[in-house]
């Protein structure tokens, strides 16, 4: 067994440090630049440019657009490493502590980095993830002191954050959303008819039914209120699993495309650039932004409705980037970087809490009436640490978008993507909440548990049911709804069968039918009575459908079609687009 030599470890450190101290101060610090440079884009840029690229949602959700994202990231790669070297330059004439604060920093950085490898590719974690991560790191710094190619090839590897920043900004979707290019409305000629459509999340159909089939009008009476003067297609399925893929399916009549975010930039031909030439907005999206600023801004938005261009929260984006990095360097094995809560940190206010340490959320949030009407007041605002928060978001989100829409909406594209009665199931029919002990479980749940949630969204439902009676109530109050196109459906649905996923399909399809088969209501202007249709309709149908009722064709090709219109295979198969 090799015995460690204390001397020959000493003359190496000595070498070393004779190699850092004869070099000019010029030549020296530009060397220490590309080594910090090449570690800190192994350790921090890489890592976190490869998760952040995949979110597109979370440059949306905070208001981070255009050439603001890359110049976010070149700050990102360069400004660390240059506070490091212009540390080091400080002490420069000290040399011994300038080259032990250098080799302090690659010591740092090649434990960050070395930590992530032990997580993610040996899969470690606790104490065996913290030991190995220390031994890499001190090899690192070994290496660097006793041998000069060492020191050569760090400098090499400073490609890496280079390359990163170009495979982020050429490769990704918050790239591609980054580098967009205007986008504008097309010059179609339309009518004036009047546009409401609502887009709930995750909502299976059977929800609302009986086991005869029918809608249950004991607990869903708006939803069969709205079926008695609409199109109710009972058969319509999503053709996506997760919101991402199915929000764009349905806002272009076009198959969901791999590695895409949900942004107009990817999916430029949409409801928006097809209607946003001739009609006023009232948009609200969570999660997307699929209406471009250019047609979504101040000057084409109806009063008190949201514009989409707003100030940036710098503030809010750098510590959810912070979050994503510490779940990266952490010593459990999962990492799960979850863009619900991302887009959901937007305020910068704390939590309050009760004597037991749990959060608490002001009652203005949980308590919802009529809109525009809050049946009790309080200070302050919930911290957005966790997904109940998103669920406390979405009465208000729909309260405002509800009350923006004019009494008489002629011209107007009223739009809502609203997260209810997805998860978490916090809501009772009246709108009141209860709190939450723990977060929503999703895996290893004893059937009870499963039961109980499976109430829990029946409730839930039910208070969205009050909130579509509260847009109705709106809409007939003046007889807009009579001459009106309304859209009431949801992008996918959410199983709740005892042992398998509730948010993806299993591989022998077995939880399907809930996750596949949203709720799909379409009013046709001047419809009063309701019709059951079980044509074989699907998410790319939806626009098409539209473009017939409006009479106004869609300028791009779609593959959706007009439930007639389909033959042979079309006319009969189901398609879904599993999420990758």
């Amino acid at each position: 067994m090799a015995k460690f030599d204390l001397e020959s470890a000493k003359k190496k450190l000595r070498r070393g440090y004779k190699r850092f101290a004869k070099k000019s101060p010029t030549k020296l610090l530009a060397t220490n630049f590309l080594q910090i440079l090449a570690v800190w884009g192994i350790a921090v840029v890489q890592p976190l440019l490869g998760v952040m690229g995949e979110n597109t949602e979370t440059f949306v959700k905070f208001w981070i657009t255009g050439n603001s994202v890359i110049l976010a990231v070149v700050a990102f790669t360069l400004v660390p490493p240059v506070l490091a070297v212009v540390a080091e330059g400080a002490i420069i004439k000290w040399r011994k502590a300038a080259f032990t604060l250098h080799m302090v920093i690659v010591f740092g950085l090649g434990l960050i980095a070395a930590l992530q490898v032990g997580k993610f590719y040996v899969h470690l974690g606790g104490v065996p993830q913290a030991l190995v991560s220390l031994v890499i790191a001190f090899g690192l710094v070994a290496l660097l002191v006793a041998t000069k190619p060492a020191g050569e090839w760090l400098r090499m590897l400073a490609i890496v954050p280079v390359i990163a920043v170009a495979m982020f900004v050429f490769n990704t979707p918050a790239g591609r959303y980054a580098r967009g290019s205007e986008v504008s409305a097309y010059e179609v000629t339309t009518g004036t008819t009047p546009i409401v459509m609502v887009m709930f999340d995750e909502f299976p159909l059977t929800a609302i039914l009986n086991r005869d089939g029918s809608i249950d009008a004991d607990r869903f009476p708006n939803f069969a209120r709205l079926a008695s003067t609409s199109t109710w297609y009972r058969n319509y399925t999503t053709v996506a699993e997760t919101t991402d893929f199915a929000v764009p399916a349905v806002l272009t009549g076009n198959t969901p495309k791999a590695d895409s975010s949900f942004t107009y930039v990817d999916h430029p031909d949409n409801l928006f650039t097809w209607l946003g030439g001739s009609y006023k907005m009232n948009v609200s999206e969570f999660l997307s932004q699929m209406c471009p600023p250019s047609i979504c801004n101040e000057s084409n938005a109806l009063p008190g409705a949201q514009a989409t261009a707003k100030s940036p929260r710098w503030r809010s984006f750098v510590r959810e980037v912070g979050k994503v990095f510490k779940q990266r360097i952490d010593l459990t094995k999962t990492n799960e970087y979850d863009a619900i809560n991302a887009a959901a940190a937007q305020t910068d206010t704390a939590a309050p809490t009760d004597t037991a340490g749990t959060t608490t959320l002001p009652a203005t949030i949980t308590t919802v009436s009529v809109p525009g009407d809050s049946t009790t007041t309080t200070t302050g605002a919930p911290k957005p640490h966790n997904i109940p928060f998103v669920a406390q978001l979405q009465p208000r989100r729909f309260r405002e978008w509800v009350n923006a829409i004019p009494a008489n909406p002629t011209g107007t594209l009223n739009f809502a993507h609203i997260l209810l009665p997805h998860q978490s199931w916090l809501f009772l029919p009246d709108g009141n909440s209860y709190s939450l002990n723990q977060p929503e479980q999703f895996v290893h749940e004893s059937p009870w548990e499963t039961k109980v949630r499976q109430q829990r969204m029946i409730l839930q439902a039910q208070f969205t049911d009050k909130l579509l009676g509260d847009l109705l109530d709106k809409l007939e109050s003046t007889e807009a709804y009579k001459d009106a196109l309304v859209v009431i459906q949801a992008d996918h649905g959410v199983s709740l069968d005892a042992g398998f996923s509730h948010r993806f399909i299993s591989r022998d399809y077995s939880n399907a039918p809930d996750i596949v088969y949203p709720p799909l209501f379409i009013h046709a202007p001047g419809q009063t009575e309701g019709v059951v249709s079980d044509a074989n309709v699907d998410s790319l149908d939806v626009l098409p459908i539209l473009s017939d009722l409006l009479d106004t064709p869609v300028p791009w090709k779609m593959q959706g079609s007009l439930p007639g219109d389909k033959k042979g295979r079309d006319a009969t198969t189901k398609t879904i687009w599993l999420n990758p």
